[in-house]
């Protein structure tokens, strides 16, 4: 499948399709509303030492310096977060830039404010497929999202958005476990699974697979490792453009996600109402 047919069936009838993978993803939010309640009041619980980091001011993880331009300020951004990226917020010795969404900043925010604790880079507001939405086109110099992704509504389209923001010759790093959607029986977030076929990087789920290598290499260089077993890294470089008009594009999107929430609001039945 090319970029524009996905494009093309991604905004096909409106916004049904949306309207099935929002339905399906926010089945989700309630257990990681209550995950990260009990990480913050439990100062991480099994997991101490990453509390400790991301509510520390520390270096920047290899994966991160090893993708960085060697000139000027570089902005970095981690997609799907948290409520505190992981990834480090500084490097000695160079000014960096580091910034860090998720779709469910309100909730953490909330969560933040009633543990009176505050993380070195606060989690703003965005979907990975409403980024550019969010921040200028080439505006970024690399992009981060380790076990997020794959909870998207559609992560290729994600991925599409990161490459609209990206720098030409900005890098892209993506960690995830494997199969993840397989393993949790496609419950809540998980929804899609991540997998490498020879170097090509494949989302794939019960209705559909696609190989967002192939689709997306007239505008970046996407591969695809697994260098520990079930842990699949995508090391991506922009290369060209992504041929997006983007007014357009915008307005496609506009109109199938309001018609996406619609269908979903039809499809939940509203709380009925007091009688007089």
């Amino acid at each position: 499948m090319t970029l524009q047919a996905y494009l093309d069936f991604l905004f096909a009838h409106g916004g049904r399709q949306l309207a099935k993978s929002l339905a399906l993803w926010k089945g989700g939010i309630d257990y990681e509303r209550d995950f990260w309640k009990n990480w913050f009041a439990s100062a991480g619980g099994r997991w101490p030492d990453e509390f400790h980091a991301r509510m520390n001011n520390r270096e920047l993880l290899p994966f991160v310096k090893n993708r960085l331009p060697q000139a000027g300020v570089p902005v970095i951004l981690d997609v799907g977060a948290g409520p505190a990226t992981n990834i480090g917020s500084m490097l000695p010795g160079r000014d960096v830039r580091v910034l860090a969404v998720d779709p469910l900043a309100p909730i953490y925010d909330e969560i933040i404010q009633q543990a009176a604790i505050a993380p070195p880079v606060r989690t703003q507001f965005a979907f990975a497929e409403d980024l550019s939405s969010r921040f200028d086109p080439s505006s970024i110099d690399v992009i981060t999202c380790t076990n997020a992704l794959d909870h998207a509504i559609e992560p290729a389209w994600g991925i599409i958005e990161m490459l609209i923001i990206l720098r030409r010759e900005g890098r892209i790093y993506l960690g995830h476990n494997r199969n993840e959607a397989e393993a949790e029986n496609y419950c809540g977030f998980h929804q899609w699974n991540f997998d490498v076929q020879g170097s090509d990087f494949i989302v794939w789920n019960k209705e559909r697979t696609l190989n967002v290598s192939q689709m997306l290499r007239p505008v970046a260089d996407i591969k695809a490792t697994m260098p520990v077993e079930n842990w699949v890294v995508i090391d991506g470089t922009k290369t060209s453009e992504t041929p997006v008009e983007m007014l357009g594009y915008q307005r496609r999107v506009r109109a199938s996600l309001l018609e996406a929430m619609l269908l979903d609001m039809l499809r939940t039945p509203a709380a009925s109402s007091p009688r007089e």
